[in-house]
């Protein structure tokens, strides 16, 4: 029950990751920013951390992109979360 809930939340979170990306468009968003707003709307429901892991996961299926692929693991507030271009 707890595990099926917390998948729940998470995909939540990554909708909501996604359509913070999407209004942003075209510049993107610094992560910094989306990560603020998101924890203070999420406050309670996911686990710490769970915003850096939506991000990767959205990167990873290519509905977002970073700012600079090439760049270490850790995701810096300054970095641009963005839409991917075609």
């Amino acid at each position: 029950m707890y595990d099926r809930e917390l998948a729940s939340r998470q995909a939540e979170l990554e909708r909501d990751i996604l359509a913070k990306v999407r209004q942003a468009a075209p510049d993107g968003i610094p992560f910094g920013i989306l990560y603020e707003q998101l924890v203070i709307e999420h406050f309670g429901h996911v686990k710490t951390g769970a915003v850096k892991k939506g991000v990767k996961t959205l990167v990873r299926a290519e509905k977002v992109c970073r700012e600079n692929p090439r760049t270490h693991a850790k995701l810096e507030p300054h970095e641009l979360i963005q839409v991917p271009v075609d």
